[in-house]
């Protein structure tokens, strides 16, 4: 190994490592509790994400369907600017959300989408009431 790293054969050298390191066991990333012990039961580990989620955001324990912001007459609506470059900055060939359309089709309709997506923006800036798709997450590991 240390002659074909001396020569820069830089394949052969990980083989030697794969040949001696044994078969490629991937971590399929098991769900532990707070004391270290495996969760098997889908109903233990939702309990889990749940406290974990509530541990990375305890500013909102209390989060509900509706968040109430009050909007006040000095604060002025979103800008048309603020949207373009917020659509311009998402990053591209990521899977869709729950609406199943893909960032690509909003950044290619860029007058009719920042115009749609401006209105929507301001409603719920002055509104204070989110759609409730916009709180929905989705884990999904990638072992």
């Amino acid at each position: 190994m240390e002659e074909n790293n001396r020569s820069g054969s830089s394949a052969e050298v990980f083989a030697t490592v794969r040949s001696l390191n044994g078969e490629f066991k991937p971590n399929l990333g098991t769900v532990k509790d707070h004391n270290g012990n495996v969760l098997t039961e889908e109903k233990e580990v939702q309990e889990r994400w749940m406290q974990y989620t509530q541990q990375l955001y305890p500013r909102y324990p209390n989060m509900t369907d509706q968040c109430n912001l009050q909007f006040k007459d000095s604060e002025s609506d979103i800008l048309r600017s603020e949207v373009e470059w917020a659509l311009k900055s998402i990053a591209c060939k990521k899977s869709p959300r729950c609406d199943d359309i893909p960032i690509e089709l909003i950044q290619e309709c860029v007058e009719e989408g920042v115009n749609i997506m401006l209105k929507l923006c301001n409603q719920v800036w002055r509104s204070g009431v989110r759609p409730t798709d916009w709180k929905r997450s989705v884990f999904i590991p990638i072992p």
